[in-house]
């Protein structure tokens, strides 16, 4: 991969918006001297490549980072489809998604931006919080994709709840696929309120439910639990974090991109 084409990528990860040719372009021609040939040249590569590719909303159309292949999600995970490999990990941790109708393969920024903050706090800032005790509540897991990743960040029991069949149909083939059959269940019912258990709670939901579940999360979140939000436009983070705060929980972190947000959030 050349420098234009780093360039680009780099681009299109960095924006807050979805990247169209135009902007691509002009972004570019500002920065340096780089020639238009050059520019489609570069962006043909990287969809040849598998990288990139186009895609269409409301009759227009946008270069997005391709899911065909293996793609650093944040600094310690990597996501792939199952039939890739990747040869040399290094310190990554590697997450294997069979996509299906269900959310969550990592080509939203709301379940990127929840990956990041679990890499952030789990791993990086605190090193591996989890313990033999540890559990973790994933609140609509779709996919599944957060709760693996919270088991493979070393969270030793993951309950991952939806209350659609497919996308607990969806979950549980990828938890198979990534071998943790023995840490990760998936429940069509959420689990009875029990007083302080979970030392982790993730959700990508919108605003409105994840404000309805406050008092819900407030039973059932343990003293120093890490709540990690994500599904919210970049306007609504402050009424989930208003909501909770009553319940003594702290802004931790803060992630937006292409106009939504992620929140980290914990309490005491």
């Amino acid at each position: 991969m050349n420098d234009l084409e780093s360039k680009i990528l780099q681009i299109i990860d960095e924006s807050p918006s979805k990247v169209d040719f135009n902007l691509l372009k002009r972004k570019l021609r500002r920065s340096n001297t780089t020639d238009l040939n050059s520019i489609k040249k570069a962006i043909l590569n990287l969809i040849s490549y598998g990288t990139l590719f186009y895609t269409l909303q409301y009759g227009q159309s946008y270069i997005e980072r391709s899911l065909e292949q293996p793609i650093h999600v944040s600094p310690h995970i990597v996501i792939k489809p199952e039939r890739c490999t990747v040869t040399d990990p290094g310190n990554c941790i590697v997450i294997s998604i069979e996509k299906g109708a269900s959310f969550g393969c990592g080509d939203h920024p709301t379940t990127r931006m929840a990956i990041q903050l679990m890499d952030n706090y789990m791993y990086r800032k605190c090193g591996k919080i989890a313990s033999e005790k540890t559990k973790a509540l994933d609140i609509g897991t779709g996919s599944g994709i957060l709760a693996i990743a919270a088991a493979m960040l070393g969270i030793n029991s993951v309950i991952a709840v939806d209350t659609d069949p497919c996308s607990i149909f969806e979950a549980s083939r990828n938890v198979k696929i990534n071998k943790l059959d023995d840490r990760v269940k998936l429940s069509g019912n959420r689990p009875k309120p029990i007083e302080r258990e979970y030392d982790l709670i993730v959700a990508n939901l919108r605003t409105p439910t994840l404000i309805s579940l406050c008092g819900e999360i407030d039973k059932i979140a343990k003293r120093q639990c890490l709540l990690v939000f994500s599904g919210m436009k970049i306007e609504e983070s402050g009424s989930v974090c208003e909501s909770y705060e009553k319940m003594e929980f702290s802004l931790v972190e803060k992630r937006v991109e292409k106009g939504w947000s992620a929140i980290c959030l914990r309490r005491g």
